[in-house]
């Protein structure tokens, strides 16, 4: 009985040893993939800074390239016939050093050559240069058509533009200065048109069931200029391409022209013809 009993406690002994032993060695392997992991991180914290410092290091090299210039102004203005437009850009060298000389470069497309804009001096370090900007002013206009009345009530909106070809490029300048030991650039500027060149005009369309049509204008008129000014506006309704009716916006709410009519008829189709000191636009509206 004793020597059964010793065996079993020998088995039993020599199974915790291979249990111990298995576990250490998983142990160890757990905290190698540990250490493992905590070199990782430490590592990553480590890039992650490197990249953090070397990208507020170019956002300071970039702010204080900035530094040498500052632009005070850019204006865009109609020529006289309306039909293009003068961009003049006003600055001053912050930083200058004797014998800098400062140009402006400018495009009307990405893909174009530069090409370099007079610059005269408006005494000290302010400087002023001006360049063409083709194409003429216009109109940008939003429409809302809204049905009402019974269970066909909906809400059509539509933005629809004003041909503007013109406005759909990428008008850039930049600021160079070169001298002495001192080069610099701006790097690519935009020149902003909209709300000065483009004018936002947005039309509200309202159809009620019973053949009641009203039509409502608005039109932003702080920033118009002398092209864009708007002189008066008239809507055109059409059945088909059959002319129903005609009449004038006339000044009705607060900042809005409006006008209001019924049908016998169903129309089909609208034209808003927006009369300015620019030219003319019909913008079309479909019901």
């Amino acid at each position: 009985m004793t020597n059964h009993w010793s065996k079993f406690m020998a088995v039993l002994l020599a199974a915790v040893a291979v249990l111990q032993f298995r576990t250490l060695g998983r142990q160890q392997d757990l905290e190698q993939q540990i250490r493992n992991l905590a070199s990782q991180q430490i590592q990553l914290d480590h890039h992650l800074r490197n990249e953090l410092s070397s990208l507020q290091g170019s956002l300071r090299e970039m702010a204080e390239a900035e530094r040498w210039v500052a632009v005070h102004r850019q204006t865009v203005e109609p020529g006289d016939n309306c039909e293009t437009a003068q961009a003049r850009v006003e600055w001053d060298l912050r930083q200058w050093v004797a014998g800098t000389h400062t140009s402006l470069l400018y495009r009307t497309d990405a893909g174009q050559e530069w090409q370099a804009a007079e610059v005269r001096n408006l005494g000290g370090q302010n400087y002023a240069a001006e360049f063409p900007v083709p194409g003429r002013p216009m109109l940008q206009v939003g429409t809302a058509v809204e049905y009402a009345g019974g269970q066909d009530s909906r809400s059509v909106n539509a933005m629809a533009k004003a041909e503007k070809a013109a406005f759909d490029r990428n008008y850039q300048y930049l600021i160079v200065a070169e001298g002495p030991d001192f080069n610099r650039s701006t790097g690519v500027k935009s020149l902003p048109l909209y709300g000065e060149f483009v004018i936002p005009v947005k039309i509200q369309v309202r159809v009620e069931r019973d053949g009641r049509y009203a039509v409502r204008l608005f039109s932003a008129k702080d920033g118009q200029n002398r092209c864009t000014r708007m002189e008066r506006a008239e809507v055109r309704a059409y059945q088909g391409d059959r002319l129903v009716t005609s009449a004038p916006l006339v000044e009705g709410q607060p900042e809005a022209l409006t006008a209001e009519w019924r049908s016998e008829e169903k129309l089909t189709k609208l034209e808003i013809i927006l009369r300015h000191s620019g030219g003319e636009e019909v913008v079309p509206i479909l019901l």
